[in-house]
């Protein structure tokens, strides 16, 4: 998010240098609400460097990810004169266009208003949307929802014993969080999830593991279902970060945590033998009616770490400044 230090603003400045002045972090974040997933590893330089080419030479996929409130501010903004700016009602939300850095911010805490500048660079590249109808916004399913979704069908897609591990592995993810994912809820999942354990415990063929994989898959479809329904009740109730019901927040929090935990996990598993999984699968120990999968728990650690990396709060809502 860049912002404006007065409403004197000079707007004659280089999209890539601001971007090079902005936090790391809020560039990740920038590429991630363009639709994208920086490379790991990726410096600050290439980061800034990436979204002011994508910004300024890719304005259609751009315009295209933008809502339907969004871009009718960037039009307020394109009818405006160069280098003058709009108000909008101050908000404690980081605003999509706010998000993907395509304004400047001034914050003027007396009126409690929000000033959005355009860089000239950025008006003269998006200047042939200003006078494009908007269309009548779609009901979307959002990022979180079509992400997890994907990952599903990438997770059917690999045999079935690495099927297995990986349910047992997000399972043994989330007891070690300190939000569980919403899966841990829902009573088909936490029944298929340990008919699944019996199957493996008792060494029966993976033939009949199958059935119960599949049922898994489609559980965890079913949960991330709500997300829609999560999230227009977050927007309608304009929750801020102060305000949110812990119900909320720990929901959206898991969701976030769940999606995170399976990209890492196929990351994990995509070069692993299957002698390797046969040996994570075996390496258990019970004790009362409870199972320990040894090797299972050390990786999941591993991947908890990666995943509290991840999760990063302050970048769902804006604090009060």
């Amino acid at each position: 998010m860049l912002f404006a230090n007065n409403l004197q603003y000079d707007t004659n400045r280089s999209l890539l240098r601001m971007l090079e002045s902005d936090y790391k972090d809020n560039l990740v974040n920038a590429v991630h609400a363009m639709g994208y997933n920086p490379p790991r590893g990726s410096r600050k330089a290439q980061l800034a460097q990436w979204l002011a080419d994508h910004i300024l030479h890719q304005q259609l996929e751009v315009w295209r990810e933008l809502t339907a409130d969004s871009k009718r501010q960037l039009q307020q903004l394109l009818h405006a004169e160069q280098g003058q700016p709009i108000g909008v009602p101050y908000s404690r939300k980081v605003t999509q266009l706010q998000m993907m850095n395509l304004v400047i911010t001034y914050e003027d805490t007396t009126t409690r208003t929000d000033y959005y500048f355009l860089l000239d660079e950025v008006r003269n590249a998006y200047m042939i949307y200003r006078d494009i109808p908007i269309e009548k916004e779609k009901p979307k399913v959002s990022s979180t929802e079509n992400r997890f979704d994907s990952l599903i069908d990438i997770v059917e897609k690999y045999p079935v014993k690495y099927q297995a591990l990986i349910w047992i592995l997000m399972h043994n993810i989330s007891q070690g969080l300190p939000s569980q994912f919403p899966l841990s809820d829902f009573p088909p999942y936490d029944d298929d999830f340990h008919h699944l354990l019996e199957k493996v415990c008792t060494n029966a063929p993976v033939g009949q593991w199958e059935p119960i994989t599949a049922l898994l898959a489609t559980d965890a479809r079913t949960v991330i279902s709500t997300i829609p329904d999560v999230m227009k009740q977050v927007e309608e109730k304009k929750y801020t970060f102060d305000d949110i019901p812990m119900g909320f927040f720990f929901n959206m929090i898991g969701l976030m945590m769940m999606t995170s935990a399976l990209q890492h996990t196929l990351r994990t598993l995509s070069p692993m033998p299957e002698k390797e999984v046969d040996r994570l699968l075996s390496d258990r120990e019970q004790q009362g009616s409870i199972i320990y999968f040894n090797s299972v728990e050390k990786l999941a650690d591993k991947i908890i770490s990666k995943i509290m990396k991840d999760i990063d709060p302050a970048n769902v809502v804006k604090r009060p400044s």
